[in-house]
């Protein structure tokens, strides 16, 4: 893991992750010291949407203006491609909403249904997709 100064703030990591106000793709980084290693992480962020995979495990942070039922149809998103939801965290206000999902897929055969061609990280990039379309606004 890199060291980062404690004076930094989470805007401007989040920044310096590659997200622009105009991306509508989520950009990967890589973490950790080697592809072998089982402890490194990938991480992909757009402005509203940012995933941490690690194996079988992410952390899915969403924060988006308010819209009803949004939280409902992010776990709709989840449940389709087959990711259960360990926790979630909702926090509101009158203009957004936050949420943060530790989240967990099983490889093997709960993913048979998409191909074999498909990783976990692959079906955590597509629900994140989907769930950044859902959240973007118009």
């Amino acid at each position: 893991m890199s060291s980062q100064k404690v004076g930094n703030s989470w805007e401007k990591y989040v920044g310096d992750q590659g997200s622009t106000n105009n991306s509508t793709v989520i950009t990967p980084i890589t973490h950790g010291a080697s592809p072998l290693i089982p402890t490194g992480f990938m991480t992909w962020s757009s402005p509203n949407v940012i995933l941490n995979v690690c194996g079988e495990d992410a952390h899915i942070s969403v924060c988006c203006p308010k819209k009803p039922q949004l939280f409902t149809i992010i776990c709709y998103v989840l449940e389709k491609h087959k990711i259960d939801i360990l926790s979630a965290q909702v926090s509101s206000d009158q203009f957004r909403s936050m949420f943060m999902i530790q989240a967990h897929a099983k490889g093997g055969s709960g993913l048979a249904q998409f191909s074999e061609a498909f990783t976990v990280e692959d079906v955590y990039k597509q629900a994140a997709s989907e769930i950044m379309a859902l959240t973007t606004p118009k």
